[in-house]
């Protein structure tokens, strides 16, 4: 190993998260094309770094909805080998517990890893 995947290792080793990121596929089924969530990588050693939760109130032209959205917003960590983009779907195991997010915008890839910016939305 070279300098470059030692750093790496050391960087991403140490995660105790695993992902599981999807992409949407549009499949046809007698003639009627639906859209579906379709794994494209497993078992990822990553790293979640949730930073910060915001109250969305979510209604039509000023009308007050029955419910709220809370958007918790994290960065996650991850090797350089593969390609994530916006709007793909990432679930992350933290100690057990499962967490789906939204990846939003291109990932910042760094000489290491790269960090894809996520979204989780729920309601309040």
């Amino acid at each position: 190993m070279n300098a470059l995947e030692l750093t790496t290792k050391a960087l991403l080793g140490d995660f105790a998260e695993s992902g599981k990121v999807f992409r949407f596929t549009t499949t046809i089924i007698d003639g009627i094309a639906t859209q579906e969530l379709s794994i494209l990588y497993e078992n990822i050693p990553c790293g979640l770094n949730r930073w910060g939760n915001r109250l969305r109130r979510t209604g039509n032209s000023g009308f007050q909805s029955s419910h709220q959205n809370i958007e918790y917003a994290a960065v996650l960590y991850l090797p350089l080998e593969y390609a994530v983009f916006a709007g793909d779907v990432v679930d992350v195991t933290q100690l057990g517990v499962v967490t789906r997010y939204d990846v939003l915008g291109c990932a910042s890839r760094y000489a290491t890893h790269q960090e894809l910016f996520l979204v989780e939305c729920t309601l309040a």
